[in-house]
């Protein structure tokens, strides 16, 4: 009984001993826990960023119509907007300006004039859009003492400048058309005078070149032309063209007898088609044996035949064209220019439509 007693006593002892140590152990990490979450506090406040003094709200200036000189003189910008600012320091700060709104007002006045100055009126539209871009920023003024910025820009012109402008840039317009028109002019002329009339022959081959098919009209032409290659170079008619444009002879005795039958005098009668033709070439300075005399001849006798006037064709071509081996042939196309560079003409192959 006594051993039983005793092993109770021993177990009581030990349980006892053990909740003892329990509550140490739980005491240790109490505190250790304590211990960290005061650190981690200390810590935080050691890592937080000082608090930011409170900003003052943005206050609005005005502006109505406020001139602004432009690219060009006496043309000035009317600018209107409004504009916001407050102070860049904390609100316990002395201003260091007595009109702070005043300040904001000339700080974005004096940065649109710097745009304007360099823009043409005219173009007050799109640079309204450039203001807005760079002056809608929040940014200091020149002092450092503002924080300024600007919203619902407004920049046009006065009415009467707008109508000066506008009849400005009409009558520009006008000359710039009027000039166009005087270049291309003197261009015309000193066409016409340098190349075209320069000579009679020239005048005539331009004119040829023009109607292919009325040959004999270009002929009849030759005294007009001579005329006007004299008028445009400021000379006498050519010797050669003279008898073209001068009026009848007079009446003068007659290289006959009074017995004889009246007869034409040589003078008096028209020139025939191969004799126009003739002085044609000459007045063309085609007058020698050269591919491009034969080309232009080829041409009138096709001329000739397509106007149905097939016998003075055969005409031109019998004192004109001169006979030539028949191993080489005429040009096909009037335009085409001889294969033989030489003196004599290529053979003529009379065109198989005239026959």
């Amino acid at each position: 009984m006594s051993a039983y007693l005793t092993w109770i006593f021993l177990a009581a002892a030990l349980a006892a001993a053990l909740g003892l140590i329990s509550m140490k152990r739980a005491e240790r990490a109490r505190r250790r826990a304590d211990d960290r979450a005061r650190y981690e506090e200390a810590a935080a406040r050691a890592n937080a960023e000082p608090e930011r003094p409170a900003e003052e709200p943005f206050q609005e200036t005005h502006l109505d119509r406020v001139a602004l000189r432009s690219a060009l003189p006496d043309y000035d910008f009317l600018f209107s907007a409004s504009v916001w600012w407050r102070p860049a320091a904390t609100a316990g700060d002395v201003p260091t300006h007595g009109n702070l709104s005043v300040l904001a007002a000339a700080t974005v006045l004096r940065r649109a004039q710097e745009l304007t100055l360099r823009e043409h009126p005219d173009r007050y539209g799109s640079v309204q859009y450039r203001l807005e871009e760079q002056l809608g920023a929040r940014a200091l003024d020149d002092s450092a003492t503002l924080v300024v910025m600007v919203t619902d820009v407004t920049l046009t012109l006065a009415a009467e400048d707008r109508d000066r402008l506008r009849k400005l840039a009409g009558l520009r317009k006008e000359e710039d058309t009027w000039e166009q028109e005087r270049q291309y002019e003197r261009s015309k002329r000193k066409y016409l005078a340098d190349e075209i009339l320069k000579t009679p022959g020239s005048a005539a081959v331009w004119w040829l070149a023009r109607h292919e098919d009325d040959v004999t009209g270009t002929v009849n032409l030759l005294g007009p032309l001579a005329q006007l290659s004299a008028a445009s170079n400021n000379t006498e008619v050519a010797e050669l063209f003279r008898h073209l444009v001068e009026g009848p002879a007079e009446a003068g005795p007659a290289p006959w007898d009074d017995d004889s039958p009246a007869r034409d005098h040589p003078q008096d009668l028209p020139l025939s088609t191969v004799d126009c033709v003739a002085r044609l070439l000459d007045a063309a300075g085609l007058d020698d044996p050269t591919p491009e005399r034969w080309t232009l001849l080829h041409r009138i006798i096709r001329g000739l035949e397509g106007a149905g006037r097939r016998g003075e064709a055969e005409e031109v071509r019998a004192r004109l064209w001169p006979d030539q081996t028949p191993e080489e042939s005429a040009p096909e196309d009037p335009a085409a220019e001889p294969t033989a560079a030489g003196s004599e003409p290529p053979h003529w192959e009379p065109d198989p439509a005239s026959s």
